[in-house]
């Protein structure tokens, strides 16, 4: 666990969703998981890295739950009134051959079958900053055994 628990991290968007939903299963877990990266952030043992679309999706999720959600709840993402992101990290033209190349050189066809754009930004970013991809989303959660993602629960676990 700990050779995937890393001081760099990078939060798929299905984290915020959950964490904002209260009726999504791993709710709680992962309002947890976020509360206990902001004290790792505040303290500087984390940094959490994100790429574009991260902003586009929080964004979206806010808009379109606006009402359902308490916003106060979404406290765990700021430091200081700013965003906690380490940096926000743009892919080039060159950044997606490389991956591409390292996809299909390293691994199997059976073994990587990324489901979307999205998908493929998060894992690109995670192999790119050499991170942990905390995760609760089912697609990406099958790349477990090629790439460093965790769930909230395991997480949590490490960092008791």
């Amino acid at each position: 666990m700990s050779e995937t628990i890393a001081n760099r991290v990078v939060i798929d968007a299905s984290i915020l969703i959950r964490a904002v939903k209260p009726e999504e299963d791993g709710h709680e877990d992962c309002i947890a998981a976020l509360k206990k990266l902001h004290q790792k952030v505040k303290v500087g043992e984390i940094e959490i890295f994100e790429p574009p679309e991260f902003l586009l999706e929080l964004h979206s999720v806010l808009t379109r739950e606006a009402g359902k959600i308490n916003t106060s709840s979404m406290s765990f993402l700021t430091k200081d009134d700013q965003l906690w992101i380490k940096d926000i990290i743009f892919i080039t033209a060159n950044d997606v051959s490389s991956f591409i190349k390292l996809l299909t050189t390293k691994y199997s066809t059976n073994q990587i079958r990324v489901r979307g754009a999205a998908d493929l930004v998060y894992l690109w970013l995670s192999w790119r900053v050499n991170a942990a991809l905390l995760s609760v989303d089912s697609g990406l959660l099958s790349y477990a055994d090629q790439f460093k993602l965790i769930r909230p629960v395991e997480f949590l676990q490490h960092y008791k």
